[in-house]
C-alpha cells in the first residue's frame, strides 16, 4: 500500500470484511506501507541488511517505567546478540556508534509529531552533555543502518506531515518512517495513535 496525503492516516490492515462479521485485513493478508512510491522502488533496488546485532533502547525508563520491561524481555529473546541501551546510556553518540551494527533497532521512549515541520518530528533519546535527546527527522536521513528492522515502540511515529510543495518532486508527507527507510532500513514498524507504556511493552 503506497498511501496518499491524508490517507496515510487510515489503518488498512485494520479494515474489517464488508459484512463486518469478517476478520481484520492483516488477519487475512501480509500488509506492507510504502510512504511514496519513490521510497518503495529505492527499497527494491536495496541490496539485503547485513546487520547482526539487536540494538534496543529505553531512554526514558523515568517517564516510561514498563520501556524497560519492554528491552529486558528483548534481551532474553535475543540473548548475547543484544545490546541494551537502558536510561542515560540511550543517547544519539551511543545510537549513532551502535546501530550500523544492528539487524534490529528497537525504540521504547516518547515519539513526538511535528505537523508544522516534520523534518523536526522525533523520538526521544537520552540527553548527553547537556544537549537536548532528540532524534529528530532531519538527523535521521544522517544515520547509517544495515537493519532489517527498526521498531518505534512509541506513539505516533507512522504520522507524516507536509504540503506537497514542501516535500521533493515525487514523494508525499515526510516522517520517521521515511527518514528510517532512507537511512537504510528495510522494514519499519510504527503506530498511528498515542499508546500507553504497558500495553506496549506487552
Amino acid at each position: 500500500i503506497v498511501p496518499q496525503a491524508e490517507l496515510h492516516y487510515v489503518p488498512f490492515a485494520a479494515l474489517l470484511g464488508a459484512s463486518g462479521d469478517d476478520a481484520f485485513l492483516v488477519e487475512r493478508y501480509r500488509v506492507s506501507y510504502a510512504p511514496s512510491a519513490s521510497v518503495w522502488l529505492r527499497l527494491r533496488e536495496r541490496p539485503p541488511a547485513t546487520g547482526t546485532m539487536v540494538l534496543a533502547l529505553a531512554p526514558r525508563v523515568d517517564a516510561l517505567p514498563a520501556s524497560r520491561a519492554e528491552v529486558e524481555a528483548i534481551g532474553r529473546i535475543y540473548g548475547a546478540r543484544t545490546e541494551m541501551l537502558i536510561g542515560a546510556r540511550a543517547s544519539e553518540r551511543a545510537l549513532r556508534a551502535a546501530a550500523p551494527r544492528a539487524s534490529i533497532v528497537h525504540f521504547a521512549t516518547y515519539g513526538v509529531l511535528n505537523k508544522d515541520n516534520p523534518l523536526f518530528s522525533f523520538v526521544e533519546l537520552a540527553p548527553e552533555n547537556g544537549v537536548g535527546g532528540r532524534l529528530e527527522v532531519h538527523d535521521v536521513f544522517g544515520l547509517r543502518l544495515n537493519a532489517r528492522l527498526v521498531v518505534l515502540s512509541a506513539c505516533q511515529t507512522a504520522l507524516g506531515a507536509g504540503a506537497l510543495e514542501d516535500v521533493p518532486a515525487g514523494d508525499d508527507w515526510v516522517g520517521l518512517v521515511q527518514a528510517f527507510h532512507s537511512a537504510g532500513a528495510a522494514n519499519v514498524i510504527a503506530g498511528l495513535w498515542p499508546v500507553d507504556d504497558r500495553a506496549t511493552a506487552e
